[in-house]
């Protein structure tokens, strides 16, 4: 029986590891490292990157640790084989190895890769914790592991994978009540990159499920105060760095997202004023169609280039950024799982929202995916839910 339990956690472990290694060639072969840009990793390691991108230390430093205490004769071991036989060179045109940073590279890769998976091993603890539904949990996980890299649209740097880690660990660390885990974990997710100061905020509400409103407040009070501390260093260490601490483009985000934002808004006028009478109703209906036709009908052409835009994941052609389809579907599982969140949940969502919505219009490029990543966590669950309910429905019809 203990063989039999150990053969299927081993199965899953494997096929983890599996699909996390097929999310990230799906991701590696996107972006590698943007190692043709200004904002490459190994631009990061030599200390000339671009603000806000050279605040992102945690893999450099770590890598660079790490080669800097290897024995040296182990080390030349190393550089005589990746000489050799150089595997990332030689299966990735895009990538552009500096002889000098070559195992810094190579372990920022087992880094971002291990970074990665453990992501998506967590996400499955904190869905089958929260949902107590294994089966369900394991596959969400999964099947965030496998649309990961369609999320890294117009952009897709290295620290992309961590940070989705220590969201990951945060939020089922605030889900258990682990404060002090949480706590130590902080300066750490800060150095990876400077969202998760904002991140904590959103984590009260998880907390509140085990903790008291004091406990709660105060230990997320010092996790954003840890964060900023970490964040004032990093700033002070590059102050002579080029570029800014952010870059705004909330003009164009804006202009992009009118026409979504004007059919938004005319779902949730029909879905919330039942109550109206027919006068007001005819009144609220006729002021959202015109902003309708007047936010629409001018993009009415560009209506396919903005939410039908085809990029290359996997390989193969499929639709990047706010590409609609992905949105009917995100909406769908929304809709079908919003009622399943617990009430810990749903405040943590709205303060996600509340925070990450503004910092995504005004400092992300149009339709930029990955920088709404403070979702993920809750989007998993509500993946989670879908499943659970869409599983139940097949097995109900089954029998």
């Amino acid at each position: 029986m203990k063989f039999n339990k150990f053969v299927n956690k081993f199965m899953i472990v494997f096929l983890i590891f599996t699909i996390s290694a097929a999310s990230f060639e799906g991701f590696f072969v996107k972006w590698t490292f943007r190692d043709d840009s200004g904002f490459s990793y190994q631009v990061i390691l030599d200390g000339t990157a671009e603000k806000p991108f050279i605040y992102r230390q945690l893999i450099p430093t770590l890598s660079r640790e790490i080669v800097a205490h290897m024995p040296d004769n182990t080390k030349s071991k190393l550089i005589d084989k990746l000489e050799k036989h150089n595997l990332l060179n030689d299966r990735f045109k895009q990538v552009h190895l500096e002889p000098e940073y070559m195992l810094e590279y190579y372990f920022a890769y087992a880094l971002t890769f291990l970074s990665l998976m453990s992501a998506i091993f967590i996400f499955r603890r904190l869905c089958i914790e929260v949902t107590n539904n294994a089966v369900a949990g394991t596959l969400a996980a999964m099947a965030f592991a496998l649309v990961f890299p369609l999320f890294e649209t117009f952009g897709g740097y290295f620290y992309d994978c961590s940070e989705v880690f220590f969201f990951a660990l945060a939020a089922l660390l605030a889900w258990r009540g682990n404060y002090i885990a949480l706590i130590i974990l902080t300066p750490f997710a800060e150095l990876n990159k400077e969202s998760f100061l904002f991140f904590a905020v959103t984590l009260y509400p998880l907390l509140r499920r085990t903790q008291s409103v004091k406990v709660s407040a105060l230990a997320t009070g010092v996790s954003v105060l840890t964060a900023g501390v970490v964040y004032l260093i990093l700033r002070s260490m590059y102050v002579d760095n080029f570029g800014g601490s952010v870059r705004l483009h909330y003009a164009e985000t804006i202009d992009y997202l009118m026409p979504l934002i004007s059919c938004i808004a005319i779902y949730f006028a029909q879905k919330n004023i039942p109550a109206l009478n027919t006068r007001i109703k005819k009144i609220i209906f006729t002021i959202c169609a015109v902003v309708v036709c007047f936010l629409i009908i001018p993009k009415f052409p560009k209506i396919f280039e903005l939410y039908f835009r085809f990029g290359h994941t996997y390989s193969v052609a499929s639709g990047e950024r706010l590409f609609l389809p992905h949105l009917m579907m995100m909406f769908w599982i929304v809709k079908n799982s919003w009622k399943k969140l617990n009430l810990n949940w749903k405040y943590h969502t709205y303060i996600a929202l509340a925070i990450n919505t503004p910092l995504w219009i005004l400092f992300c490029s149009p339709g930029e995916l990955r920088n709404l990543s403070m979702m993920y966590p809750v989007f998993i669950l509500m993946m989670t839910f879908y499943i659970a309910k869409v599983l139940n429905t097949y097995l109900t019809k089954k029998a």
